[in-house]
């Protein structure tokens, strides 16, 4: 741990550890003034608090002169390891991955769930709650909402256990417990590509900002590749908007803050063109400033001709084509025309296709005569296009 002061000198420089690694992942200040870090550990002779498998969370709890107030460890006797830490109003709550189901850890849905636990302010263990599924599902991002509930934010790619309700692929996840660890809602979001969510922002009014990665760019109206994927949900967690920034490579964000205008975004990218016009080589990082996102209006509806993937309110302008039926003999004569007509609409096109037939004239209207050939099985079909291309 390093502390810098304005110059961006360096002021103290502490070490945390034991006879194996560790590694640091997260750090909050505190209100006290102080800091909270945590990260994994695989040490056994106790360093950081009692060693329980093959990767601990650990807790180090400092001062404000950063001092030590009390380190700890957390965990099973597999894989446990943390993402993102929270202050409540009582103690500090963490979440990270947990491949166990003892110890610290009370259950564990196959591979690794998300765990969420709370401790007190002097490091004591109040609750632990785990949610999985046999694929994975993964934390990134926790936050309290202004009820003081805990919200996670991560992605999943399970529809079993515990986490119901996969669109398709990975989806972006985000989680809501209570202040003492009782689940209460989950929510997932995206296409039928994958999409993750890596960190979330509570708005004053309660309402969430959620940033990620979208391999739905081209389905979504982007350029292609992967983009940053912007998420806005009301206090029920609807989506008001969605948006995405990128280009046509693979690019997408990590985190959000919020800004005078609307949000800074910090990623990375490989793209060089759409929203994103300097690239460097390989993979290069990218922040983005964006002004207020304003709610899209248009079709919502999958099955309409003019659906808008974008669009988060229906505004009525929803086309659909109502099939007709085609009109004329079904048991021609070999080697003889027939009239066959299929009902009118103005400024429509009509493109007829037949098997076994041919168009001898009326091709482009809703009336066509067919010669049929030498007898057997034939068929006709056509395709209607309205004059707004639906």
């Amino acid at each position: 741990l390093g502390v810098f002061d304005e110059n961006l000198l360096l002021i103290i420089q502490l070490s945390f550890g034991g006879n194996l690694s560790e590694e640091g992942t997260a750090l909050i200040t505190t209100e006290d003034g102080g800091l909270l870090l945590t990260g994994r550990t695989s040490s056994t002779n106790g360093a950081l608090g009692e060693a329980y498998g093959q990767d601990d969370i650990f807790l180090i709890k400092l001062a404000a002169d950063l001092s030590i107030e009390w380190t700890n460890t957390y965990g099973g006797s597999e894989w446990d390891r943390p993402a993102a830490l929270a202050e409540t109003s009582n103690g500090y709550v963490v979440t990270g991955s947990s491949a166990s189901s003892d110890n610290d850890v009370a259950s564990n849905q196959g591979g690794l769930d998300i765990w969420v636990f709370q401790v007190s302010p002097s490091g004591d263990l109040l609750w632990s709650s785990s949610f999985g599924g046999s694929s994975s599902v993964e934390p990134e991002s926790i936050a309290i909402d202004q009820n003081q509930n805990i919200i996670v934010a991560g992605h999943s790619n399970s529809d079993d256990g515990d986490a119901i309700g996969n669109i398709g692929g990975r989806d972006g996840l985000v989680l809501t417990f209570s202040a003492n660890g009782t689940l209460l809602d989950q929510d997932h979001f995206g296409t039928n590509l994958d999409d993750f969510f890596y960190d979330i922002y509570i708005e004053s009014d309660g309402s969430k900002t959620c940033v990620g990665i979208t391999n739905a760019s081209a389905q979504l109206g982007g350029l292609g590749g992967s983009d940053y994927y912007l998420v806005k949900l009301n206090t029920s967690n609807e989506v008001v908007w969605q948006e995405i920034y990128g280009g046509s490579l693979a690019d997408g964000g990590y985190h959000i803050l919020p800004d005078a205008d609307g949000y800074l975004l910090a990623g990375e990218h490989y793209s060089s063109d759409g929203d994103i016009t300097t690239h460097y080589s390989a993979r290069d990082v990218s922040l983005l400033r964006l002004g207020e996102v304003i709610a899209v209006s248009g079709c919502t509806d999958a099955s309409a001709c003019n659906y808008n993937p974008l669009a988060v309110i229906d505004d009525g302008s929803c086309e659909f084509v109502i099939a007709g039926e085609i009109s004329g003999d079904i048991l021609p004569s070999a080697f003889s025309e027939h009239v066959y007509t299929y009902p009118s609409t103005a400024g429509s096109t009509y493109q007829w296709s037949a098997v076994n037939g041919v168009i001898s004239s009326g091709q482009g209207s809703n009336e066509v005569t067919v010669y049929w050939g030498a007898e057997g099985t034939g068929s006709l079909s056509v395709q209607e296009t309205t004059a707004t291309d639906c």
